[in-house]
């Protein structure tokens, strides 16, 4: 079954919540209750500097590559490679023009159980070799992806931060998304250092 989304507008390519200042200032998406807004409410703890909150899904993976910083940041921030390493990925399309940088806009196609999905993804942080980080929303899911680029060991240590909601009627599934999700950021990170080495070869 194919759920794609309706075409971006203008407003949709930036989503709300990625231009709120809690949001930008703890990395949190949680809409909590005793705050009435998101990224306020720090209920988790901090990972590589981003504020998690309890109430969502959430995984981190770190892995290291022989590829440079500079090298494997290119690679990644240009995200239609991420068919490349994530199983669950049918394609990516690049939905802006110009290079690649702070504000463009992909369209990812993916598979999740019976369903084919579109999540759009924004490069909102574009700080080129140290921190990406991605993040976008649908009609059911509010998702942020920070990734970061440290020069180690004769190559690169790269960590994948990754938080979701679940938005809308479908809230009351995110404990059970809180229990696949660090296996979903697994399966999803798994080859990043193997794809990367072979398209520096």
């Amino acid at each position: 079954m194919n759920l794609p989304l309706p075409p971006l507008t203008a407003a949709a390519k930036r989503p709300a919540y990625a231009q709120e200042p809690s949001f930008e200032q703890t990395g949190c998406l949680c809409s909590c209750p005793e705050v009435g807004s998101r990224g306020a409410c720090g209920a988790g703890p901090a990972t590589a500097g981003v504020t998690i909150c309890t109430r969502m899904a959430h995984s981190y993976n770190r892995l290291h590559t022989r590829v440079a910083a500079e090298a494997a940041f290119d690679f990644i921030s240009d995200f239609t490679h991420a068919s490349l390493w994530d199983p669950r990925t049918q394609s990516v399309r690049k939905l802006t023009a110009g290079p690649i940088g702070l504000g463009t806009v992909f369209m990812l196609r993916a598979q999740l159980g019976p369903l084919t999905l579109d999540f759009p993804y924004e490069i909102v942080e574009y700080k080129r070799p140290q921190v990406l980080v991605f993040a976008g929303h649908t009609h059911f899911f509010a998702y942020r992806e920070r990734v970061t680029f440290t020069p180690e060991q004769g190559g690169t240590s790269i960590t994948w931060d990754a938080q979701m909601e679940l938005q809308s009627l479908l809230t009351l599934g995110n404990p059970i998304l809180s229990l696949l999700y660090q296996r979903i950021g697994n399966d999803a990170t798994d080859s990043i250092a193997r794809v990367l080495e072979k398209d520096a070869a």
